[in-house]
């Protein structure tokens, strides 16, 4: 992006808001960063709801069915498929950012691939307190992403907190 560019945090973010002004674009910020942001022109939420509680979602088709190839563990070996697939939804290459983030020892992260091998949807999981956070969660379609986590849930916790994007009325 522009590391290294001798631009600030703010700069940066102004520069990547005015380059996708066209996109919705959802952050999430501690509390005390939420000034931050609205100085840099982002409006909080309508959205009241951060998260629903699913219990043991069952997908309405198999994998097969979907016509998709796998499901599983996002490792280096898939981290290229995976980072070009969120490319197209966060328009820039977040290839290192997403190492980190789905590779950390503190969540699991899993994908999905169609029959071609290209993905078409990742989740990572983590656990908060006693609940599992979802963030991100990325699927092609609904089934994709119950795929998804009904994979999670058939060896872990049964409750899963969903933070939802959601746009303001204006």
């Amino acid at each position: 992006m522009w590391v290294n560019a001798g631009l600030s945090t703010r700069e940066r973010i102004l520069r990547f808001r005015n380059e996708h002004a066209s996109k919705n674009i959802v952050l999430s910020a501690v509390p005390k960063a939420v000034g931050f942001y609205a100085k840099c022109g982002f409006k909080l939420s309508d959205n009241k709801i951060n998260y629903c509680i699913i219990h043991n979602p069952k997908p309405a088709d198999t994998i097969e069915a979907l016509g998709l190839n796998e499901i599983g563990p996002v490792s280096q070996d898939n981290m290229k498929k995976i980072s070009e697939y969120d490319r197209g939804i966060s328009l820039i290459d977040r290839l290192k950012y997403l190492s980190k983030w789905l590779l950390t020892p503190i969540c699991q992260s899993y994908a999905v691939f169609d029959q071609q091998g290209r993905c078409v949807g990742y989740a990572c999981f983590r656990v908060v307190d006693k609940y599992i956070k979802v963030q991100p969660l990325f699927a092609d379609s609904v089934q994709i992403a119950s795929h998804l986590m009904q994979h999670y849930l058939a060896n872990n916790s049964s409750v899963i907190f969903l933070k939802l994007a959601v746009l303001n009325a204006d």
